[in-house]
């Protein structure tokens, strides 16, 4: 009789130990998948930098030109109508720094936000295993 009983807290055992094994694979698993959000939010803010940057570059080289233009200008009326395109293009740039900060500042709030939830979901899943396996071993032993 005490060879089975043995037997049977030994079964108890090794599955609370691959029960644990299984849920710390899984809770690592959840975490990998949390830092490849991040990194995925990286590389879109990068590449969103990438395309300002080429925006702007683009942008200020057509307000060179019309600076130019102004430059070499005789005529009063198309001296105005350059004056005002100078303008639109200064605002364009300006509106393209201001809207830059803004989607950046956005998307750091949701990466924080995200990053917490995640955190907590991973928290308490630990918790509840740790839990649990406490409970398991603490009954094992008390038999």
């Amino acid at each position: 009789m005490k060879n089975k009983e043995i037997k049977n807290q030994s079964i108890l055992q090794n599955d609370t130990l691959e029960s644990s094994d299984e849920t710390v694979r899984i809770l690592a698993d959840l975490g990998k998948e949390a830092m490849k959000t991040g990194e995925i939010s990286e590389e879109i803010t990068k590449a969103d930098q990438e395309s300002s940057s080429v925006y702007l570059s683009a942008l200020k080289e057509t307000l060179n030109a019309i600076k130019q233009e102004i430059k070499d200008c005789k005529d009063p009326d198309e001296k105005s109508v350059l004056y005002k395109q100078r303008e639109d293009v200064m605002n364009r740039m300006k509106e393209e720094k201001e809207n830059q900060r803004h989607f950046n500042d956005n998307r750091e709030d949701k990466n924080r936000s995200h990053s917490k939830v995640i955190f907590g979901s991973i928290a308490a899943v630990a918790l509840g295993a740790g839990g649990y396996v406490t409970k398991i071993l603490l009954e094992s032993k008390r038999a």
